[in-house]
């Protein structure tokens, strides 16, 4: 377990040391040689950003955001569920699309789970406002 301060990783020894062993190792490196790690590499600097579509850094300004439309694929045509009774045999409809399947929903009257209308949950007492508006009032925290 280390104790509280400031610690850097070390490329050359692969750990992790205080800061000041870091640095002294450093500009010791820098008279005796170059770190074997960073010889080829090259630093640069900048604001970069991580673009999902190339999966990599980019540079801020060649960064280009989504633009912000999304295309949802329409639903597979499948065999309802419900039907018409034709001759006493059930004869089920194929829905071919998402606008179909909320027709048919709507026009039976079903809901799909997920899908429900919000309903509030809380009625505020009646009066409850105008009772607050006027202990404010007698006590000076509301001017009207």
């Amino acid at each position: 377990m280390t104790s509280r301060g400031t610690y850097m990783y070390d490329p050359d020894s692969q750990r992790v040391l205080p800061k000041d062993e870091v640095l002294r190792l450093r500009a010791s490196r820098k008279t005796h040689g170059r770190s074997t790690v960073h010889e080829n590499r090259t630093v640069e600097r900048g604001h970069w950003i991580w673009d999902k579509r190339q999966m990599k850094l980019v540079p801020r300004a060649e960064y280009r955001p989504y633009s912000g439309v999304t295309i949802i694929k329409d639903i597979e045509p499948y065999q309802a569920v419900f039907g018409k009774k034709v001759g006493g045999k059930l004869q089920r409809e194929v829905i071919g699309g998402r606008k179909q399947h909320n027709d048919a929903l709507r026009a039976r009257g079903v809901v799909e789970v997920g899908n429900e209308k919000i309903v509030k949950q809380y009625e505020e007492p009646p009066g409850l406002r105008d009772d607050m508006r006027r202990a404010l009032q007698e006590h000076g925290g509301l001017k009207l």
